[in-house]
């Protein structure tokens, strides 16, 4: 099933725009991408320890989505300061 989120890496990022939003053809696929990003040069600070309140998320949304910017996740990945996920209901 494809999947489709929006990242917000924590306060070394600034707030997900929905032109951010990225495919990927499984939930597997996402949550390996998502892994990776912790040591990978392109996502600098990735999982660095954030501000109180501050936290890695991936809002997941199940299918081919087309954005409009009122739709609501279907599920929420939680990434902790040392890449620790778990996958939340909305």
């Amino acid at each position: 099933m494809k999947v489709t989120i929006l990242w917000h890496g924590g306060a070394n990022y600034s707030a997900p725009r929905i032109e951010d939003a990225e495919q990927f053809d499984s939930l597997r696929d996402m949550l390996d991408d998502l892994e990776a990003r912790g040591s990978h040069p392109y996502y600098p600070g990735a999982y660095e320890p954030f501000d109180e309140g501050e936290q890695t998320i991936a809002h997941v949304f199940y299918g081919h989505v087309t954005l409009e910017g009122d739709e609501y996740p279907d599920r929420a990945v939680v990434i902790g300061p040392r890449g620790g996920m778990h996958l939340e209901m909305t």
